[in-house]
């Protein structure tokens, strides 16, 4: 028999037993393979979860990487090269005034 918990409801377990109880052995078998199953899910589940965030955390690490220096770096080597055109560009042009003076 199943017997209610103080608040009037049937505990778990003892719910639990009294369905198992009505089911053939193989039935039980595959209810606890299946249980089984599930915990072994659940477990791969909180293992990629866990993966998951070390990932966030590396992509977090390149991106900052990204902005703090490589981009920064990038922006420097661009003006770098605007000022050396720049540069070309007045010689030619100083060469070019020189000629007609």
């Amino acid at each position: 028999a199943v017997v209610s918990t103080q608040s009037g409801h049937y505990g778990r377990e003892e719910l639990g037993t009294e369905l198992l109880s009505q089911l053939t052995e193989t039935e039980q078998t595959e209810v606890k393979d299946l249980n089984k199953e599930i915990l072994n899910v659940q477990s791969k589940i909180r293992e990629s979860l866990e993966h998951r965030s070390k990932l966030e955390v590396e992509k977090n690490m390149y991106e900052n990487l990204l902005h703090n220096n490589l981009f920064k770096r990038r922006d420097q080597l661009t003006s770098n090269i605007d000022e050396l055109g720049m540069s070309e560009r007045k010689q030619e042009h100083d060469s070019k005034k020189a000629e007609f003076q």
